[in-house]
């Protein structure tokens, strides 16, 4: 999910590819368009941010939890 809002905020920000290179933080630079740091890239740093944050939150909310009362069980039996 977090994938895809990040996704749908650079699709809506006008994000384009001008070179090819690596992939993840390093390929940052070939979204630089050659005349100059333009909208579309300042929209793909913050669909970046926003997808990393949402994925962040919803796994410490839905994230399992621990229990040590199933471990103790456990190692008495």
């Amino acid at each position: 999910m977090g994938a895809g809002i990040g996704g749908a905020i650079a699709g809506f920000a006008g994000s384009k590819l001008y070179a090819f290179g690596a992939s993840g933080p390093l390929g940052l630079p070939c979204f630089i368009n050659p005349k100059g740091i333009d909208s579309g890239f300042i929209g793909l740093v913050i669909s970046g941010v926003v997808a990393f944050l949402f994925s962040f939150i919803t796994a410490m909310l839905i994230g399992a939890k621990k229990d040590n009362d199933v471990s103790k069980e456990v190692t008495k039996g």
